[in-house]
């Protein structure tokens, strides 16, 4: 893998590491939850309020936003992702309306939270979400590329960014449609969040070589040679290979640096492409976050 020089390798810019809030801390105040990150040195959090406050998910507005904002800055704390996963093709037309409605208030009020990207993955023709091969056919994909547009114009009015997170399981599902719907949306208000884990499948389970997890840092470094500029935050999870048969991709997640990927190298290398670059633990709890920061090299 290739590397560039400079002021990040030097170590002027480091990563921006940060966590779900929810594998933080769950069900406690906005306060304690900051007073934990910083304590566990992950200064930046995805927070998803339908996780960790499904009280107010629903029921946003600015002054609650400030409350966030302001009891996290205390602690040293912000929001890298706010976090709105909704199935954006919801096969049921008003459904859909209503999902894109809620997505359109979360970009709304991310300001008030001091959060700049909300973010979500592509759905489903499911209306629970899962995986169907109908979500790799063109009609679903002309169906996000509508929603994702529409959530960008919403976007642009507010000087927030639509995050778009890719996953083999949903219309976005590779780096040539994350490309493509680049491309087609057109809107400097569109952004990527990249988690790798999830466009991995071993060759065994029926993926191919670009998605084997042993070219874990290739898929890496063409993620960021093919749309890099959009990259705007990366989610790093581990794995170990499954044994059992037993997941559709023949992989299962583990806490961060206690799994197969190169870790280290992998995140040495983002930070080299986007200094400072928000890299999010995910389904790594609380007890494994000091560990796996010293895994990403957080020394």
């Amino acid at each position: 893998m290739s590397s560039n020089s400079g002021l990040a390798k030097d170590g002027f810019f480091p990563p921006s590491f940060g966590a779900r809030a929810h594998d933080v801390a769950d069900g406690v105040s906005p306060s304690e939850l900051a007073a934990q990150a910083a304590a566990l040195g992950v200064p930046r959090l995805q927070l998803a309020l339908m996780k960790s406050n499904p009280e107010v998910a629903k029921k946003l507005s600015i002054g609650l936003g400030e409350q966030f904002r302001v009891a996290f800055a205390e602690h040293g704390v912000s929001i890298a992702i706010f976090s709105c996963y909704q199935n954006l093709i919801h096969p049921d037309p008003e459904q859909r309306e209503i999902i894109l409605s809620t997505f359109g208030d979360y970009l709304r009020h991310a300001s008030a939270f001091g959060a700049r990207m909300v973010v979500s993955e592509t759905g489903s023709v499911l209306p629970g979400l899962g995986f169907s091969t109908e979500n790799h056919q063109p009609p679903a994909y002309a169906d996000i590329v509508d929603s994702v547009i529409k959530l960008c114009d919403i976007a642009a009015h507010h000087g927030t960014l639509v995050g778009i997170e890719p996953g083999l399981n949903h219309p976005i599902y590779n780096l040539e449609t994350t490309k493509r719907l680049i491309q087609d949306v057109a809107s400097p208000n569109l952004a990527i969040v990249l988690d790798p884990f999830n466009l991995l499948r071993t060759e065994a389970a029926g993926g191919d070589a670009e998605t084997d997890p042993a070219n874990y840092l290739s898929l890496i470094e063409k993620a960021f040679n093919e749309f890099g500029a959009v990259i705007e935050a990366v989610q790093i999870k581990d794995c170990v290979i499954d044994q059992t048969g037993t997941t559709p991709n023949g992989i299962k997640s583990v806490p961060v640096g206690t799994g197969i990927l190169p870790i280290k190298e992998a995140v040495e290398f983002i930070n080299n492409q986007k200094p400072g670059i928000d890299i999010i633990l995910e389904d790594t709890p609380a007890i494994h976050i000091p560990a796996a920061l010293t895994a990403m090299g957080n020394n």
